[in-house]
């Protein structure tokens, strides 16, 4: 959570009445910690033409975690004097650190904009867009949040594709979800608006994409508490909580069904397919294969979000039928040659026979995924990445045991 962020959160929970001692506790806590980490990030990424205002600056974070203090004070003494004076220091300290802020994302950091947060930085530094400066930065902040944006659409789809295959987390799909469709549209307004310099509309339409963003989040946590309540298995990338029959994981989109199978390399160490009369070894076609999957993968999600056409991920898919289809070709030839070469080829015809499941199990699950664009059933689309993967995880499993 940024400064801006955590800051709200304190504002709102005050205004609310929510001021359980935990609670507001641990967000000022947070607050605090947020607060420090901009004020250290500021002081040793100032240029020297920044560094005249970094004493205002410290002058303001000070005001600010004066603020806290004595809002904690409020907490131990319930003293509503201090819960006032508290506010008023977050609030006016609060104007002058973004104002501060402001200046030196603009001035000083527009060449390299925070990875964190990137809407975040959008909204503060939209009002000086009338800059020739704040044009520059606005410009590279909102190639920087697209990718971003980007990641939190195929996150909520799988979210939404994982709660429609486990049913525990239908629950989450019965109230009204974040209307992605509208937040893509809004996100295209901002970068026409901006390169027509509608300044004012890109701050409007800047709004509503932070509302889109909320509603992400408060999604999220929906199928995050029920997860919490059913038995599952955490994540082994981030850690989340997921139900035990979940595909992928609800927040980071790691698929499951291989997370305790060895690692794929695009890098394998594969030679030339030698003759019956030598070692039936992985075809040289093996790192082409996994490259193709990883590209359909790729491509299917760009489908999903409308960057490539029907008809281009189909092809793509059937060029890599195709590959399959000759590999298995020549794998069928091998093992006729081994069965009428010398009993002593009885090891490698067992070789030849697990590579050929292997590129038959890809085969299925292009096949499968074939299916997934005109049915566009969520189970077609993980089911035939599953076919795939675990076909390559049987040719990984083939090399290993022939260099072994």
């Amino acid at each position: 959570m940024s400064l801006f962020e955590s800051f709200y959160v304190i504002c709102d929970e005050i205004k609310q009445g929510k001021v359980e001692n935990e609670t507001l506790s641990a967000h000022l806590s947070l607050l605090e910690s947020d607060c420090s980490q901009t004020e250290r990030q500021i002081e040793e990424g100032a240029a020297p033409g920044f560094e005249e205002e970094l004493p205002k600056l410290k002058t303001a974070f000070s005001q600010f975690k004066e603020g806290i203090s004595q809002i904690k004070g409020y907490l131990l003494s319930r003293h509503e004097a201090e819960l006032e004076k508290g506010v008023t220091l977050l609030e006016t300290s609060f104007e002058e650190i973004t104002v501060e802020i402001n200046k030196f994302f603009l001035e000083k950091m527009a060449a390299s904009p925070s990875q964190d947060g990137p809407l975040n930085i959008l909204i503060h530094t939209a009002p000086h867009l009338e800059q020739e400066i704040g044009e520059d930065f606005f410009g590279k902040t909102l190639t920087l949040f697209e990718r971003h944006f980007k990641g939190i659409r195929r996150n909520l789809r799988h979210i939404i594709q994982t709660c429609e295959m486990n049913s525990e987390l239908q629950e989450a799909l019965e109230n009204q979800l974040p209307d992605l469709q509208s937040a893509r549209q809004t996100f295209k307004q901002i970068q026409n608006d901006f390169n027509g310099k509608n300044y004012r509309a890109v701050q409007e339409n800047l709004k509503i994409l932070a509302s889109f963003i909320q509603e992400y989040n408060e999604f999220c946590k929906k199928v995050l508490d029920l997860i919490a309540k059913n038995e599952g298995k955490n994540c082994p990338r981030c850690g989340t909580r997921n139900p035990g029959g979940a595909k992928t994981c609800v927040y980071c989109s790691f698929v499951f069904p291989f997370q305790d199978q060895p690692p794929y390399s695009s890098g394998l160490d594969v030679k030339e397919g030698e003759t019956a009369s030598g070692e039936p070894i992985l075809s040289r076609n093996l790192a082409k294969i996994y490259k193709d999957l990883g590209r359909i993968h790729n491509l299917a999600e760009d489908y999903q979000d409308e960057e490539v056409s029907k008809q281009e991920l189909l092809h793509a898919i059937e060029q890599a039928k195709e590959k399959a289809v000759s590999i298995l070709n020549r794998l069928s030839s091998d093992k006729e040659k081994l069965i009428s070469a010398s009993p002593k080829n009885e090891e490698n015809l067992k070789l030849a026979e697990a590579e050929e499941e292997g590129f038959q199990l890809i085969l299925e699950g292009l096949t499968t995924t074939q299916t997934w664009v005109e049915s566009q059933k969520t189970e077609d689309y993980w089911n035939g990445f599953k076919q795939a993967f675990t076909g390559m995880t049987k040719l990984q499993e083939t090399k290993a045991s022939h260099h072994s």
